[in-house]
Parts: C-alpha cells; sequence; structure tokens
C-alpha cells in the first residue's frame, strides 16, 4: 500500500516505485522536506482537474492518480515537479498565502496570495506562482529522470 491509496495493479505498483524515489531526489536536489501522498479522489467537485497539489499548512504533496490515467512517467514525474517547486515557493518566501486556502474547481477560479510581496487576486491559470511552477515542472522532472536513469 502506497500512503493514501491501496495499489490497484503492477502498473500503479511501479509508478508509486518511481515517484517515491523521484520525490526523495528532488526534495534532496532542491533543498525542501516534505511528505508524499498518493490519492485517488475527485478534489473540491466533480470536475476538479487537479493531478496534484501541495499544501504548506502541513508541508504535503498529494499527487492524485484519478485524474492520472494514462499519464506517462515523464507527466507523472513533471506534475511532483510542479509540486516540488511550490513547496520551494513557500520556503523561500515567494508565496504566502492568507485566509483560508484557495478552492480551486477550474482554471478559471478567482485565487488570492501574496507573490514576492505584491497581493494577486484573479485566475488559477494566471497566479504567478503557477505560471513559475509551470517554468520549472518540466526542467525539475528531466534532470530527475537523467539522474535517477528512469527509463519509459
Amino acid at each position: 500500500m502506497a500512503k493514501g491509496i491501496v495499489i490497484r495493479n503492477e502498473q500503479e505498483k511501479i509508478a508509486v516505485e518511481v515517484l517515491t524515489k523521484a520525490h526523495e531526489w528532488m526534495c534532496n536536489e532542491y533543498g525542501v522536506t516534505n511528505s508524499l501522498l498518493f490519492q485517488r479522489e475527485c478534489n473540491w467537485g466533480k470536475d476538479a482537474f487537479h493531478a496534484g497539489w501541495y499544501r504548506n499548512a502541513d508541508n504535503t504533496i498529494a499527487l492524485n492518480f484519478r485524474n492520472m490515467y494514462g499519464a506517462t512517467i515523464k507527466d507523472l514525474i513533471s506534475v511532483l515537479g510542479h509540486e516540488i517547486r511550490h513547496a520551494i515557493q513557500y520556503q523561500t518566501g515567494m508565496l504566502k498565502r492568507y485566509g483560508k486556502a484557495n478552492r480551486v474547481s477550474s482554471r478559471n477560479s478567482r485565487i488570492t496570495g501574496i507573490w514576492n510581496g505584491v497581493d494577486f487576486y484573479g485566475r488559477y491559470i494566471d497566479a504567478p506562482w503557477e505560471i513559475d511552477a509551470r517554468e520549472y515542472q518540466d526542467q525539475y522532472a528531466e534532470a530527475c529522470i537523467s539522474a535517477l536513469k528512469i527509463k519509459d
């Protein structure tokens, strides 16, 4: 059993093993420490699109297998890289939030946060911390895949 889910088949077993190793490598490489959770659920409504999330309150990354069926290992590691970048953003003070966590049900959901000392209110897809995480996710994934010699 992976933390959070019961593994259903050999592909999930391999994915959990690879992602666990990738998480350990990224945490060491980028100087963050957090928990990794696997889930198979619909967050925030039936149309949720999240493949993963980072929650600063308990320093946890979750990867949502429900929304990643058919993804390649590179895609899965890229999602992990995106969430690792959010952990870095919080740790370095680039990103701060106030109040309760934003509930995001679509790319057009309105969210708030403080990015590099500037208040942001706007669409999730336009949030500067999301743009930043998208810019780094593939770079982190490729470095990890290369270092761990991961093959499809």
